[in-house]
């Protein structure tokens, strides 16, 4: 990985350099210096307190490829601490733990039906297990991520909607309470796949979207991010969405869930989409109207916001045939997000990471 912009997110110098260490690895302090536009004697006053704090290690000297004085680089230190990041999903909830550096040194998967407050209790109890077999008394940070909606430290449109509290209750620290979306924005920001002004949004297996305007989210009054997920385009439809409880909103309309019932003829409603896959077999052109669906409204958020990037990302875009659905509705419908749209392929890998991301950016706003 090379990313050179991630560290423009952060106010203070120190978590500007831990954040360029972290995402391009170790570093000299010439280059550091240069790629953060510090001076040097700054650059090396900074990293000195660093250093006593045991936040960076120096490694090996080596010459960068260049006749002269060797430099000496500089690390993370990734026996600093650790943080904990869970994803509570639709049939699941994972918990992953990093190092300083995000190196994952746990991973355990938690599958349920329906949510409940036993399933969160096993989750704590197995964290909490943890900590004691490996004496770790406090993380850095803690993500909690969810979908739908969260407003006032409360998860609107889960089952649980205090788990905030219950895993702050039972941990004994402040817990980062998001929606997955908000989350795998900052997943991609590291991954340097975004810039400062882009509209993201997620298919699968409802609508997640966001948009970002110089690299903050763009907030509507009370306090949600402006999305497009949740627009109502068919009042008269009978599919109602559990979170916004309007009927034909755009993810009720497009949503797996949805899809399934529909291919199946009411025999599932399963929201995996590889069950949506089987019985889209027989009738892809169901696929193909959601996407267009979608594409549509993407484009009319675009038109709005005029962002520099759209980007799409989710399960079906693994797939080159949906790719082309959307770039089909896009030329049927003369739309002007051509040039402007990008697909984020390996969402999959980059989603696993986004609790862990969002933990240490929530760090690095502290130090």
């Amino acid at each position: 990985m090379n990313n050179k912009e991630y560290f423009k997110k952060f106010n203070s110098s120190k978590a500007k350099v831990l954040a360029s260490l972290v995402s391009n690895g170790p570093s000299s302090r010439k280059n550091l210096a240069d790629e953060l536009h510090l001076t040097r004697a700054f650059l090396t006053k900074l990293t000195t307190r660093m250093l006593e704090e045991k936040l960076i290690l120096t490694g090996p000297e080596m010459n960068e490829g260049k006749v002269g004085r060797k430099q000496v680089m500089l690390k993370v230190n990734n026996a600093k601490g650790y943080f904990l990041g869970v994803h509570i999903a639709v049939d699941h909830i994972s918990v992953r733990c990093s190092d300083l550096a995000l190196n994952i040194v746990a991973f355990k998967r938690f599958e349920f039906s329906q949510l409940s407050d036993e399933c969160i209790d096993e989750v704590l109890e197995y964290i909490k297990g943890q900590c004691e077999c490996h004496n770790v008394h406090n993380f850095l940070k803690i993500s909690l991520l969810v979908r739908g909606s969260v407003l006032d430290n409360k998860a609107l449109d889960i089952q649980v909607q205090d788990v905030k509290a219950k895993f702050e209750s039972k941990l004994n620290q402040e817990v980062y309470l998001i929606n997955n979306i908000v989350a795998l924005s900052s997943s991609l920001d590291f991954s340097s796949k975004t810039g400062s002004n882009y509209i993201l949004v997620k298919y699968g297996p409802g609508v997640g979207s966001l948009v970002i305007s110089n690299s903050s989210i763009l907030l509507r009054a009370n306090g949600r991010p402006v999305e497009i997920g949740h627009i109502q385009i068919d009042p008269s439809s009978p599919y109602k969405c559990e979170i916004c409880h309007k009927n034909g909103c755009l993810e009720s309309e497009i949503g797996f869930s949805t899809l399934t019932k529909i291919a199946s003829d009411g025999k599932s409603s399963s929201s995996d989409f590889s069950i949506l896959e089987k019985y889209l077999e027989d009738g892809d052109d169901i696929m193909k109207e959601a996407l267009t669906k979608l594409t549509i409204f993407i484009s009319e958020a675009y038109d709005i916001f005029e962002p520099n990037s759209v980007f799409l990302t989710g399960e079906p875009f693994v797939q080159e045939k949906y790719r082309n659905y959307v770039y089909k509705a896009i030329e049927e419908n003369d739309l002007n997000i051509k040039n402007k749209l990008s697909f984020i392929y390996d969402y999959i890998d980059i989603s696993s990471r986004a609790s862990i991301v969002y933990a240490f950016e929530r760090y690095l706003d502290t130090i």
